[in-house]
């Protein structure tokens, strides 16, 4: 099974950095998220995170985004509902999710998160 790598381009701001990591079992998803049709970006990212816990027990998701509009939200929900139903079957996940000390709104998307898909996220907050 491949890595993902992919780096977020000044040049196009609204594809956020993704980095899965299959041998070290880490996922990391970082900087913005706010293209018009999410799915398009974000299908093989699902479909990687599905077939991963075919091969393997552990991971550790740690999303770094700093923006995210509606339509990834629903993804992002998509992503968390992927890792519980892991949890369920066994698998160990961890969910991380670092954010700037002053950032209530996203505070509150986080928890929405948590309870819309019933996984604990880690929440580890920054002030630079």
């Amino acid at each position: 099974m491949n890595n993902i790598v992919l780096q977020p381009s000044r040049e196009v701001p609204y594809f956020p950095g993704v980095n899965f990591d299959f041998e070290g079992g880490k996922c990391d998803l970082y900087e913005e998220s706010y293209m018009e049709e999410p799915y398009k970006f974000y299908k093989p990212i699902l479909e990687w995170l599905k077939e991963f816990f075919i091969h393997k027990d552990c991971l550790e998701f740690n999303f770094r985004l700093t923006y995210f509009n509606t339509s990834t939200s629903k993804v992002i929900v998509e992503i968390l509902e992927i890792l519980k139903k892991s949890q369920l079957a066994g698998k160990s996940v961890t969910v991380n999710w670092y954010m700037q000390n002053d950032d209530p709104d996203m505070l509150m998307e986080i928890h929405d998160f948590e309870s819309d898909s019933d996984i604990k996220i880690n929440i580890t907050t920054s002030t630079e």
